[in-house]
């Protein structure tokens, strides 16, 4: 059974992930004090956030009002990127500080169909959060988002605009560098790196590219 430790959907226990098939739990995201951040589905087949302590200390959480909530990036105050969505609709970014107080965002154009919406993935140790959103068209396009809030999208450059095409970044590093992948016209995948100097993304199959 769990143990509820606190009021709300923050509480420590054993997580009571789901043993059917599509159930279970997803370890994501992990900081440099070994916290982790991730999901898991229970019986009921709902989907709930967890932070995992370096101790081994389990604590769930659902961003209010959420039929389902993803942690995906965790910091090392222990904040987290992830994302919330309700059953029909698109999802919204989500960030969950280490007390766990929840805010949610959207990044301008996402849609706000099933399949559609905002993904926070990657966070910095200064709350700079890196995603992706699908728009109404259910095309990728990546953003970056200021720990004040301030948010502002791309695509890189021969991503495609065609539904499950476009720019999906993975990673964000200190100097607000962004890592990922975007997909082209004709399905095919290429890696790109976004420096913050020019705010421009590359394309990058297997070599280091970098516009100054």
């Amino acid at each position: 059974m769990d143990s509820r430790a606190a009021a709300g959907n923050r509480y420590k226990l054993r997580v009571c992930a789901g043993t059917a098939a599509g159930q279970g739990t997803y370890g994501y995201g992990i900081n440099t004090s070994g916290e982790v951040t991730g999901s898991y589905i229970d019986s009921t087949s709902t989907i709930h956030g967890f932070v995992r302590s370096a101790t081994g200390t389990i604590t769930s959480f659902d961003a209010p009002g959420a039929d389902g909530t993803y942690g995906y990036g965790i910091n090392a105050s222990g904040t987290i990127a992830g994302n919330s969505w309700l059953a029909g609709q698109g999802a919204s970014g989500m960030v969950r500080s280490a007390s766990g107080t929840f805010t949610a965002f959207n990044a301008p154009g996402a849609g706000t169909a099933n399949s559609q919406g905002t993904v926070g993935w990657a966070i910095t140790a200064s709350g700079l959060i890196t995603g992706w959103y699908l728009d109404t068209n259910t095309v990728y396009h990546g953003f970056l988002r200021t720990a004040s809030g301030a948010l502002s999208t791309f695509s890189a450059p021969g991503a495609g605009t065609a539904a499950d095409q476009g720019t999906n970044p993975l990673g964000i590093n200190g100097a607000a560098d962004i890592a990922g992948y975007y997909v082209d016209l004709g399905n095919v995948f290429h890696g790109f790196l976004r420096t913050l100097l020019d705010q421009h993304a590359t394309h990058c199959n297997g070599c280091r590219v970098k516009h100054r």
